[in-house]
């Protein structure tokens, strides 16, 4: 996610600022992680939601928050592409 070389700088602004931001609004994460093989310098973060009307909603919320917005401004000459994925459980229980 990051532009090369500057990861490091942003987690320490998400660490500082972001993160808290977005668990007020988002809730509990499910984790946070930086790629360390394949292509580097990428950001995974997982939100668990209820369905796409609940992520809309808590979404909303958090554009809504002007100290959301100053950290987005902060941060995003740091990004080089974002991407959202959709994630479905499958239960592997017989």
């Amino acid at each position: 996610m990051p532009d090369v070389g500057r990861l490091e700088e942003y987690v320490q602004l998400h660490r500082e600022t972001g993160f808290a931001l977005q668990s007020r609004h988002l809730g509990e994460s499910l984790g946070w992680y930086v790629a360390d093989g394949g292509p580097l310098n990428q950001v995974v973060s997982l939100w668990p939601y209820h369905d796409h009307e609940d992520r809309g909603a808590r979404r909303a919320r958090l554009q809504a928050d002007e100290a959301w917005r100053g950290y987005l401004r902060q941060v995003t000459p740091l990004f080089d592409a974002m991407e959202n994925r959709f994630l479905t459980p499958v239960s592997l229980a017989r």
